[in-house]
C-alpha cells in the first residue's frame, strides 16, 4: 500500500486531505508541525505532501522543512509535493529551489492531488477518486450520482475545489 506523509498546521485541511487519500486506498500519516514531520519522515513514506501554512510561519517554514528532508541522507529520496497558495507565499520556482519534486497550487481538486501523488510515487496504477462509501451500500452504478464528500467551511473553504464531471467526488467550496 502506498504511504503518504501529510503535513499542515490547518486541522481542517489536514482532515480533508486525509479523507481524500484514505478513500483512494492510501495509507496516511498526518502531522501538524515541521518537527513532527521530520521525525515521521524517518518511517520513509512513499511521498510527502507539505502545506505552506506550516508552523504559522507560512511558506518559509514549508521550504525549510523541504530542505531539511532533503538534507538528511535517510529521507533525501522521499518525493515531496508542496502545496502552494496562488498569489502568496511560496511560488513554484521557490518550491523547486527548496527541493520539492512537484507543487500544487490551492485551490485544487481531489483528482489533481491524487494524480500528483500517483506520479511522484510511480505506482503505475491510478488511485480512485471516490466519496467515502456508505457502510452497507453497494458501489454506485455507472452514471449514478455519488454522495458528496465533506463540505469545507470557513478559512479552509476553497482550498480544495470542485470542478468538472468529478464534482461529487471533491470537497466543495461553500458559498
Amino acid at each position: 500500500m502506498t504511504s503518504v506523509l501529510v503535513v499542515d498546521d490547518d486541522p481542517t485541511l489536514l482532515r480533508l486531505i486525509e479523507t481524500v487519500l484514505h478513500s483512494a486506498g492510501l495509507e496516511v500519516a498526518s502531522r501538524d508541525t515541521g518537527e513532527a514531520a521530520l521525525r515521521a519522515a524517518h518511517a520513509l513514506p512513499d511521498c510527502a505532501v507539505l502545506g505552506t501554512g506550516l508552523d504559522h510561519s507560512g511558506a518559509l517554514a514549508a521550504a525549510r522543512l523541504c530542505r531539511a528532508i532533503r538534507a538528511d541522507r535517510c529521507t533525501a529520496d522521499i518525493p515531496i509535493l508542496l502545496l502552494t497558495e496562488q498569489g502568496r507565499g511560496l511560488d513554484a520556482a521557490a518550491a523547486f529551489d527548496a527541493g520539492a519534486d512537484d507543487c500544487l497550487a490551492r485551490p485544487f481538486t481531489a483528482q489533481d492531488l491524487l494524480s500528483r501523488i500517483e506520479t511522484l510515487t510511480l505506482s503505475g496504477k491510478p488511485f480512485p477518486v471516490r466519496a467515502t462509501p456508505p457502510a452497507t451500500a453497494s458501489p454506485p452504478s455507472r452514471g449514478s450520482p455519488r454522495p458528496p464528500a465533506t463540505q469545507a467551511t470557513g478559512a479552509t473553504a476553497g482550498l480544495i475545489r470542485a470542478s468538472g464531471p468529478l464534482a461529487a467526488d471533491h470537497v466543495h467550496q461553500s458559498q
